[in-house]
């Protein structure tokens, strides 16, 4: 099976408020494996998937995976910057998180379900962003 290579420009990660870590440029990440992960504290499909996106980025960011976690609430309780390291602090998250209260990301993405994982191999010359 052959897989067709499309180069595609990818988002930048827009947001004013990350956790675990100061902001994150993906125009930064070149010759790295970024997993960006959609996901919100209040989803069960999230909250079930949370042990193996830690696991990876235990095992493999030695080897150059990034995990971003990109939390895009459902509920506008879930907005609550407080209320989100809590979650984070529970699932035992320590890979960067950030807010996209406004689904910013999540459009510029065009996600439409949570948990949605998007992996991007940035060019080792030059990052297409």
């Amino acid at each position: 099976m052959e897989f067709e290579t499309k180069h595609i420009k990818a988002s930048e990660l827009y947001g004013n408020f990350w956790l675990n870590s100061v902001p994150i440029s993906l125009r930064e990440q070149n010759g790295k494996v970024v997993l960006v992960n959609f996901w919100d504290y209040t989803c069960v499909n999230c909250i079930r998937t949370m042990p193996y996106i830690q696991g990876w980025y235990q095992k493999y960011k030695s080897f150059g995976l990034k995990v971003i976690g990109v939390h895009t609430p459902e509920f506008d309780f879930a907005s609550s910057p407080q209320r989100v390291q809590r979650a984070i602090e529970d699932f035992k998250i320590t890979y960067p998180v950030m807010l996209d209260n406004e689904a910013i990301i999540w459009n510029a993405y065009a996600v439409r379900y949570w948990p949605t994982d998007i992996y991007v191999l940035f060019n080792m010359v030059k990052a297409d962003i």
